[in-house]
């Protein structure tokens, strides 16, 4: 599934800052039979395409394979109660030194070391087509603001969604 230019959701510096605090984002996809599949994953971005890694052979990488969409979520560490949610499309997929490199520069971030176990690592990239950032505390350490903000992106019709409340 192609994005047209303007269908491609810029990431704001503070949604790039909780993608990268080091959080797990939750990843769903979709299940042959329309049943939702939910996976941690580790997660950066890159300009602004999301950037995680699945093994080729898992049920993730397949579903992705079959359908494209997705949807994530993450917390920074330490704060639960502050959360990114977004809607993606994979646009690409890499394998071999680049998805190992990534893995490896990206396992250094969460666990302080090299991930030893490298398998067949494909590094997966999404565009967002929607974006949204909420807390749930009234005095978020972040100061992320409490209640529904202001999501950005394509809305359901295809058409560009700027000014409704988040889902």
């Amino acid at each position: 599934m192609g994005l047209a230019e303007s269908e491609i959701v810029p990431i704001s510096e503070e949604v790039r800052r909780i993608l990268r605090s080091g959080g797990f984002a939750h990843l769903a996809t979709v299940m042959r039979n329309g049943a939702p599949h939910v996976v941690p994953v580790w997660v950066d971005c890159v300009g602004d395409d999301i950037v995680f890694l699945k093994e080729a052979s898992s049920i993730g990488a397949r579903n992705i394979r079959r359908d494209s969409r997705i949807a994530m979520s993450v917390s920074p560490p330490g704060e639960p109660y502050v959360v990114v949610g977004l809607r993606a499309v994979v646009t690409e997929t890499r394998r071999g030194p680049e998805a190992v490199e990534w893995l490896q520069d990206t396992s250094m971030r969460y666990t302080g070391a090299e991930w030893p176990y490298p398998g067949e690592a494909v590094m997966m990239i999404a565009r967002p087509v929607r974006i949204w950032v909420r807390s749930y505390l009234e005095d978020s350490p972040s100061g992320v603001p409490t209640g529904p903000t202001e999501g950005v992106g394509i809305s359901d019709d295809g058409t560009t969604d700027t000014a409704s409340p988040v889902p």
